[in-house]
């Protein structure tokens, strides 16, 4: 079914697994070299990345970066036979079926006793030893660190015609035929301590997957993720570990706007993390290769310039750039049209809405000249 993994050195201080098929390599390498960069000489460090459809060329580049640091394995597990079997259960909306192989983690590493799972738009900036450390404790399945957008989120004010606020009403509707709970404490599935003996004797594996395909009968493929399913899964069998092993570039301003939801001691625990972030997660849209002014992007472009795959990031950056440029251009003559009908309504208006127009008029100013001079920004 899969190769059996089994550790590279008699003594070891961390095993990590990361994930990724051939276009998330880039940012895969950027993950591995911020770890190498933090390694201690005298620790091991058994590093294991789960392929789906990475290039041997890629294969040599990231295995290559483990040349000079004797204590630091790097292996590419192929995956691909496995996938294709599970993919049409395991791949939705922008989530790869990579995403899902954390699920299988207990019985791929059934050798070992804990594995730390990463995503691939993480940096570390301490020795992830420290991390792979922790204590979890006997009955528990996970480590992970607790994230409070849920609850946030949950209870938030948003206007009756927002996204969020159509977002939110799905998530309590999907939970409501799922017969989940809408309070069970969250995590994020970035960062993930699996303790290996513990989840393979209580079956995790075969519960998870089971709810997985639960999920899918009842809603399709219209809702969820792998985050979801771990969470209603493990909620009561997780360590939560310190915040500064999870720190997201998203989560600082939800925690400004939690009011009372948040304990008066996680707030200052996390305020304090956030000033010096042990683990970085570009969760979310805005990553740091596309949008430099992205929260702590100058930290990953640090370990970015460093790693083999700059130069291959740096092109698919302007890549994207350009192309977003080119869609842009296409739509200028019909924002002109709409920025002369516009000017001509605030004319005819006053009060409120002269000034609503007036904002508008404004945001598509500056739209129109960013198209029309885009690299004066």
């Amino acid at each position: 079914m899969y190769e059996e993994i089994k550790p590279t050195f008699a003594k070891l201080s961390a095993v990590v697994a990361l994930a990724s098929d051939e276009k998330g390599v880039p940012f895969l390498g950027v993950t591995l070299q911020s770890i190498i960069e933090n390694a201690n000489p005298d620790n091991n460090y058994d590093v294991v990345i789960l392929s789906d459809g990475i290039t041997p060329q890629s294969t040599d580049r990231i295995i290559a970066r483990s040349h000079g640091h004797p204590n630091v394995s790097v292996r590419v597990v192929p995956m691909e036979s496995f996938l294709d079997v599970h993919r049409k259960d395991f791949s939705i909306g922008r989530f790869p079926a990579a995403t899902y192989l954390r699920f299988f983690i207990p019985t791929m590493f059934r050798n070992y006793e804990k594995v730390l799972y990463l995503d691939t738009d993480i940096i570390l900036r301490e020795d992830v030893a420290h991390l792979w450390n922790e204590e979890l404790g006997e009955g528990y399945w996970l480590g992970a660190i607790r994230s409070w957008a849920g609850e946030i989120l949950m209870r938030a004010d948003f206007p009756e015609s927002s996204l969020w606020k159509k977002v939110i009403e799905k998530d309590v509707r999907a939970k409501e035929i799922l017969g989940w709970k809408n309070n069970e404490p969250g995590f994020c599935a970035g960062a993930l301590l699996f303790n290996i003996p513990q989840m393979c004797s209580d079956n995790v594996q075969q519960k998870l997957i089971a709810e997985n395909v639960r999920m899918r009968q009842l809603l399709g493929h219209s809702w969820g993720a792998d985050n979801d399913i771990l969470v209603h899964v493990c909620a009561s069998h997780v360590r939560f570990l310190p915040y500064k092993w999870h720190i997201t570039i998203d989560g600082f301003p939800l925690m400004e706007l939690s009011g009372p939801i948040i304990p008066e001691e996680d707030h200052r625990e996390y305020q304090k993390a956030c000033c010096e972030p042990a683990l970085i997660h570009y969760n979310g849209v805005r990553k740091p290769w596309l949008d430099t002014s992205t929260h702590w992007a100058d930290e990953w472009w640090k370990y970015a310039r460093l790693s083999p795959f700059y130069e291959q990031i740096i092109y698919r950056s302007l890549q994207h750039h350009f192309n977003h440029l080119l869609l842009e251009q296409r739509k200028l003559p019909s924002l002109l049209r709409k920025y002369r009908i516009l000017r001509l309504f605030r004319l005819l208006s006053i009060g409120n809405r002269r000034k609503k127009l007036e904002k508008k008029l404004s945001e598509l100013k500056a739209r129109i000249s960013h198209i029309k001079n885009p690299f004066l920004d």
